[in-house]
């Protein structure tokens, strides 16, 4: 069983294997695809329907964490039912790893990391950060392997904290260079949040737009899923017109849409294969995602019923990209 799912054969990633029902799935991991409850059943669903009905397709599952790689690799030995991914989306966007062939020591993308190494000082960051010491705190001890080489995080107390950190810190770490972004630390950190930095080019949507064009897949069979703020970067490219502003993975990214829309999007069109990226916000998601998903009302994003993994099978059955996920709804 063991073969079937964390160390599972598949040359799914090969954009010359993909028929045209093939899906791009994008998750999140820790209360996306893992619930972290002692049986995982709707990751054992999950995996039905994907090998099932996905692999065969050639579709790409691809897993887009906070988590490094080492403190991925961690869970992955934890939780021995998660299937091994075809891409690797780690710490924050700031890394993209690939897994080929049957090996489970996957290869780190080089030409992305030339791409958001650039203007990043991680000397700046943490002076940056200095100035901030009273007002924020270390991670824990066995969050350090959650620090990488293109991101340094630290906990604050609350949103409200972490909002004007965002604002007070930007006048150093200039937003065409960095990144600044926060997040709910759920259960791990207590109820507080950590606040983070990052190359300006890297991100969830970012990486996630990397991959898709190297891939080759359109955003009509594109999917993400995610449950807190640090996937906000991916689910602002569900937002109509908003696939434009992070089309080329070399260009600037620009500032995430906070405005609310005024107007409802049209109805979707499951045939479509036009608008943004497709996503699926689980039903366990933090405020901060619930906030920006009711602010930015459109159609190609799903509030889900369901929690984790079973979200994520609501979401691909509701857009019209699996069939079979409907039976096990």
């Amino acid at each position: 069983m063991q073969r079937r799912l964390y160390g599972y054969i598949r040359a799914a990633a090969s954009p010359h294997s993909k028929c045209d029902t093939a899906v791009l799935l994008v998750s999140d991991l820790d209360h996306t695809m893992i619930s972290h409850q002692p049986v995982e059943q709707a990751t054992v669903t999950f995996n039905r329907v994907w090998l099932e009905e996905q692999v065969p397709r050639g579709s790409v599952l691809c897993y887009n964490t906070g988590r490094s790689l080492e403190a991925y690799l961690k869970l992955a030995r934890h939780k021995p039912m998660m299937m091994r991914p075809d891409v690797l989306i780690c710490g924050d966007g700031t890394a993209i790893y690939w897994f080929n062939g049957d090996s489970v020591h996957p290869v780190q993308d080089q030409e992305y990391e030339e791409v958001i190494r650039h203007n990043f000082s991680m000397k700046a960051v943490k002076h940056a950060f200095r100035a901030t010491e009273g007002k924020t705190f270390p991670m824990p001890d066995d969050a350090g392997e959650n620090q990488d080489v293109y991101r340094h995080s630290v906990i604050v107390d609350n949103a409200t904290v972490a909002t004007a950190l965002v604002e007070e810190m930007s006048a150093e770490l200039h937003p065409e260079h960095y990144r600044l972004f926060w997040c709910s630390g759920r259960e791990y950190l207590n109820g507080r949040y950590w606040l983070a930095a990052s190359p300006r080019e890297a991100g969830k949507g970012n990486a996630l737009q990397f991959v898709r064009h190297k891939l080759g897949f359109g955003t009509h069979v594109t999917l993400v899923a995610g449950d807190s703020g640090n996937d906000l970067d991916m689910f602002e490219l569900t937002v109509e017109k908003s696939v434009e502003k992070k089309a080329d993975p070399l260009a600037t990214p620009t500032t995430p849409a906070t405005t609310p829309a005024t107007t409802p999007a049209t109805p979707l069109d499951m045939n479509s294969t036009k608008g943004p990226i497709r996503g699926v916000v689980v039903g366990n998601a933090a405020d901060e995602v619930i906030d920006f998903h009711m602010s930015n009302c459109d159609t190609y994003r799903l509030h889900a019923k369901n929690h984790c993994a079973a979200a994520i099978l609501e979401g691909m059955a509701h857009f019209g990209l699996s069939t079979l996920a409907k039976k096990y709804l």
